[in-house]
């Protein structure tokens, strides 16, 4: 793809949209979706594409959301509708609580089918075709439970790098770290500022390898669609 009309398509994408932007550091309840709404620049030398420090820390919290749930690998043709619904349960799970019923005397949680869908078309930019249930998710009437859960772990990302990859396609280079529920650092820092004594430090995981498309729609988050995701161990 021609550089300068990248660059004019992440401008015209940045002024479409700015809504859904939290910051990382949100509590469990708390929307962390995120826009990239300033100027992108991309090195004319090379496919990489620089960020600054601002619009890297909405691209960390945008593949957050997804280190967060621990998602799986997919290819761009393995994206299915079971795919998208354990991510969108989880998803509302962890940034809107809110959205749940508690039941079986607070084992488990439900939430309305809609909130899926919503969640499914704004990070993968498609809709799901069978309401069904998937792993430890159950679907009935309308509602997907799942059982309840707190004090776990939990994963962030941080972009390495970002690249050029053709055809309004962005290859993202992530490094993924899980740390303890109890740990209250700045997941946006450089890991070389984590004290190293610090309860439930976070640690280096995996890295990921993932596709994002640029679209135009405001159903989007930030303007982007997640197309693939690689964990490399």
């Amino acid at each position: 793809m021609n550089r300068k009309f990248l660059k004019q398509l992440f401008i015209l994408t940045a002024i479409c949209c700015s809504f859904y932007a939290c910051n990382l550091n949100s509590e469990k309840g708390t929307n962390k979706d995120s826009t990239l709404n300033q100027d992108v620049v991309v090195e004319e030398s090379s496919k990489e594409i620089k960020l600054n420090s601002e619009q890297l820390k909405k691209l960390n919290t945008f593949f957050s959301n997804f280190s967060e749930i621990f998602q799986e690998s997919f290819a761009k043709n393995e994206l299915s509708d079971n795919i998208m619904i354990n991510f969108a349960v989880h998803h509302n799970y962890i940034n809107y609580y809110k959205r749940f019923e508690s039941v079986s005397n607070g084992e488990k949680a439900k939430i309305k089918e809609n909130y899926i869908n919503e969640i499914a078309k704004k990070f993968f930019g498609k809709e799901i075709q069978k309401q069904q249930s998937v792993t430890e998710i159950e679907y009935k009437n309308g509602f997907y439970f799942l059982a309840q859960a707190s004090g776990e772990a939990f994963a962030f990302s941080q972009v390495e790098k970002l690249e050029d990859a053709g055809n309004g396609n962005i290859t993202a280079y992530i490094n993924v770290y899980t740390a303890s529920s109890g740990w209250t650092g700045d997941v946006q820092a450089n890991p070389k500022t984590w004290k190293s004594n610090e309860d439930g430090n976070p640690e280096f995981s995996y890295k990921v390898k993932a596709t994002i498309s640029l679209v135009s729609n405001k159903e989007s988050d930030g303007n982007y669609n997640l197309v693939d995701y690689f964990k490399i161990k």
